[in-house]
């Protein structure tokens, strides 16, 4: 199972997620950026009934994002990653 996340209206840029790693991101609350913009994956667990993938504009959360781009941690591998589904 995929889980594809759209960017805009009309959506115009996608995320595709094989199930267990979007999980993965979300357990383990990963911080990091995607397109170079920081992004945040919160959940609820064990029980799932609450989860969050929260992105934010380069002016937001500047030194988080920062920090994030000179560490490397980005989810950039799933943008428009439709191959996955292959």
């Amino acid at each position: 199972m995929f889980y594809v996340l759209a960017e805009g209206h009309p959506p115009s840029q996608f995320l595709v997620f094989p199930v267990n790693e979007l999980l993965g991101l979300v357990q383990q609350q990963f911080t990091g950026t995607c397109q170079g913009n920081f992004v945040e994956f919160k959940g609820d667990f064990p029980t799932g009934r609450r989860l969050q993938i929260r992105h934010y504009g380069p002016s937001k959360k500047y030194s988080a994002r920062i920090d994030a781009l000179n560490e490397g941690k980005t989810v950039d591998k799933y943008w428009n990653k439709w191959d996955l589904l292959k």
